[in-house]
This record gives C-alpha cells, sequence and structure tokens, in this order.
C-alpha cells in the first residue's frame, strides 16, 4: 500500500516521480487509484480522481492536529467505480478516546451522531456539517472524517466511515460531507458504528450531501452497530440538501440540533425518517412532510412554523416540552397520529382527520380556525392519564369515527 504526503500531491505539477507513476497513476493534476492506496490527513486538489478495479482510497486521519482531522478532497470530478471504495473506516480516535469514548471496564460502544451501546457519554459536533472522527469504544476506533468538494461526484462504489466491528465496545461511525454540483450513481455512503459481538454497539456517526443537481439512487446510512447478543448503538444523522431549490431530504434517521442554529427550508421531507430534536428549536418551512412511516419526536422545545403540513402513510408526530406547531395552510392528516404529551400547541385552520389520530393530554392548546372533521375510522382520544378538552366552532365526525 503506498502512502502519499501533503509535499506529493503539491509537487505532482513540478515532478512526477516513476515511483508514482506506477500506483496510484498521478498525471497533470489527476489522481487514478487502481491498487490500495493511502492518502495523510491533511486538504488535497485535484483535477480529476477515479478509483477503481476493486481498489480502495484510504483516507487517514490524525487526532493531533488542530480543528478537522481527516482528509478534504477537492476535486472537479471524483468517479468510483462499483467494487472500489473511498473510506476513512477505522480511522478516528483510538479504543477509549474522543468525546464519546468509552473505558474498557464499561464495555461500551463509541459515541459521535448516536450514543453507542452501554455510553453514557452525550453526542456532540453538526449535524448540517458534520466534521468530526467518531470516537472510539472500549476495544476498538471510531470512523474517520471524509470531507468531498466536487464539481461532480459519481458513487457507484462506496463511500464509508464505518466504526471498527470487534469482540465487544465498537467504535463510533465518523463523518461524511459532501458538496457537489452534479451527484449520480447507485452505489453506498455509509458511516455505521462498528458490529461487536458482545457489549456496546457503536453509535452512528454523520453524513450530510449537499448537491444542485441529483441522479443518485444509491443509500446512506449512519446506522448503530447492532450484533447479536449486545446493546445496538444508537442512529446518527444522515440528510440531504438540494442547494438552489432549499430542500431538506432527511434520512433514515435525523436529529434537528440546537447547536447548528435556526432552520429554514422552502421544503422539509421526511420519508422512512425517524427524526428528533435536541434542545431548542426554530424551524420554519414552506412545506414540512411526513410520509412512508417517518416519526418527528421532540425532545426539546420545537417551534414549527410552515405553510403547509403534510403527514401521510403512518407518519407520527410526537410533542413534548413547550413545542408547538403553527400552520398556515388547511390541515389533513391522512393515516397519521399527532401526539400532546403536555402543554404544547397546534394552530392551524381546518383540521381534517382522515383514517387518522389526535391523542390530547387536556393540557394542549388548540387553535383551529374552523371545523375538526374525523373521517374513515379516525378518532380523537387521550394519553394515559390525559383528558380530551376541546373548544372548537364546529366538530364532525362520520359514522365510523370516534372521540373516546
Amino acid at each position: 500500500m503506498k502512502t502519499l504526503c501533503r509535499t506529493m500531491v503539491f509537487l505532482v505539477a513540478l515532478f512526477i516521480s516513476p515511483s508514482l507513476l506506477a500506483s496510484p497513476a498521478l498525471a497533470d493534476g489527476d489522481l487514478i487509484v487502481t491498487t490500495n492506496t493511502t492518502l495523510a490527513a491533511g486538504s488535497y486538489a485535484f483535477n480529476n480522481v477515479t478509483v477503481s478495479n476493486n481498489a480502495v482510497l484510504t483516507l487517514s486521519s490524525d487526532t493531533s492536529l488542530p480543528g478537522f482531522k481527516g482528509v478534504t478532497i477537492n476535486a472537479a470530478t471524483l468517479t468510483i467505480d462499483a467494487g472500489s471504495s473511498v473510506s476513512a473506516d477505522w480511522q478516528g480516535y483510538p479504543a477509549s478516546q474522543g468525546p464519546g469514548g468509552t473505558s474498557t471496564s464499561a464495555g461500551g460502544g463509541g459515541t459521535y451522531g448516536g450514543t453507542g451501546g452501554l455510553s453514557d457519554k452525550a453526542t456532540y459536533g453538526s449535524a448540517l456539517q458534520p466534521v468530526d472522527l467518531g470516537s472510539g469504544g472500549a476495544s476498538t476506533a471510531g470512523g474517520g472524517a471524509i470531507r468531498l468538494i466536487t464539481g461532480s461526484l459519481s458513487v457507484n462504489g462506496s463511500i464509508t466511515a464505518n466504526g471498527s466491528a470487534v469482540y465487544y465496545g465498537a467504535g463510533a461511525g465518523g463523518s461524511i460531507w459532501v458538496t457537489t454540483q452534479t451527484l449520480s450513481g447507485a452505489g453506498t455512503i455509509r458511516a455505521n458504528g462498528g458490529v461487536p459481538n458482545h457489549h456496546g454497539g457503536g453509535g452512528g456517526g454523520r453524513v450530510a450531501v449537499y448537491y444542485s443537481g441529483s441522479s443518485y439512487t444509491g443509500t446512506a446510512e449512519a446506522k448503530g452497530g447492532a450484533g447479536t447478543i449486545s446493546y445496538p448503538g444508537q442512529d446518527g444523522t444522515v440528510a440531504f440538501f438540494d442547494i438552489p431549490n432549499n430542500y431538506l431530504y432527511t434520512g433514515h434517521a435525523f436529529r434537528f440540533q440546537a447547536n447548528d442554529g435556526t432552520f429554514s427550508f422552502s421544503k422539509v421531507v421526511l420519508s422512512n425518517s425517524t427524526v428528533t430534536t435536541e434542545g431548542t428549536i426554530s424551524l420554519t418551512a414552506g412545506e414540512f412532510r411526513m410520509e412512508n412511516n417517518s416519526s418527528l419526536t421532540t425532545t426539546g422545545n420545537l417551534n414549527l412554523t410552515a405553510d403547509q403540513l403534510t403527514m401521510q402513510t403512518s407518519s407520527r408526530l410526537t410533542l413534548n416540552a413547550s413545542s408547538s406547531v403553527t400552520v398556515s395552510q388547511p390541515l389533513s392528516l391522512n393515516g397519521a397520529t399527532i401526539t400532546f404529551n403536555g402543554a404544547q400547541s397546534l394552530t392551524a385552520p381546518p383540521l381534517v382527520l382522515n383514517a387518522s389520530t389526535l391523542a390530547l393530554s387536556g393540557l394542549e392548546t388548540l387553535n383551529i380556525g374552523g371545523d375538526i372533521t374525523l373521517t374513515n375510522s379516525s378518532k380523537i382520544t387521550h394519553i394515559p392519564q390525559g383528558k380530551i378538552n376541546l373548544n372548537l366552532q364546529n366538530l364532525t365526525i362520520d359514522a365510523t369515527s370516534s372521540v373516546s
């Protein structure tokens, strides 16, 4: 395996050593990887990067560096062929080290975007601009940190920053932050926690992909590690951002965090997503859409303001603390559930429940500017020890629906 230092990359336009031409090939500012190759931690600029022939381009990290500790690649094009990989697997903080490191005696998994199994460490870092290394589990390293800035990115192989998987106490997934004009391919992007045989699985890492145009049909993950007889790590965060349209598409898991500031999007789409909040969150959206068994659970105060709120296909909104939802257009729930667990509020024009449930605490505030209509086996009910307290202009209940 060859290791390229930052000096080699800087001098490539001036001098090309015959040894460098063997593997990988460097010519006219291009990086062509056909055998396993390693880049040391740092920042690199190329014209074109191609990873092919089942090769792995490993991106190292250096925990002694101030600030960003992984690898940044800035390229006009980056192409990863099927079977090939750009990898920062196991390149994060060593065993038991990092902000979310777990001691050997605890046997826990490392924490980063998600909490490691058997870990009491808090998650850290940004869900919007992930740059941190994954923390080490009790016996192994976390995933590294990858920053890609490209004109075009084609992923038919994989981009990975997974935590290490060992007998016990696996490492947390690391960071993958991509900014590209054009995204394509059908490969995988993963920052998963390690999967141990025993004790704690690694917490998921963080993935954020920003693009101007996309035909990408692959998958992105930041899953917590879960072995057959272990304590699973929690999932991290995954999100795709359509830059020109200002759209946010959450992945299988995401968390709106106070340390990421306020959130404002033209559209937010949760599809088969598990989403939570952390701290006090201000979120504004033209359209906020939940579909395909998605859930949004507030663990802090969420102030959601949207022109349109769409909830369908088994989506669930659970409000806690002093959360509030304000919608300016008529609200229709289709196969969905909204649950109030205390003194939260919902402000909306007429509300229609179609095969849906509104679960009340008796302490919530419903500011409905018109009728509430229940159809197709919908119901208004209450949480345990809660009560139903309605003050409405009109309530319409069809023969299949109920208030109970």
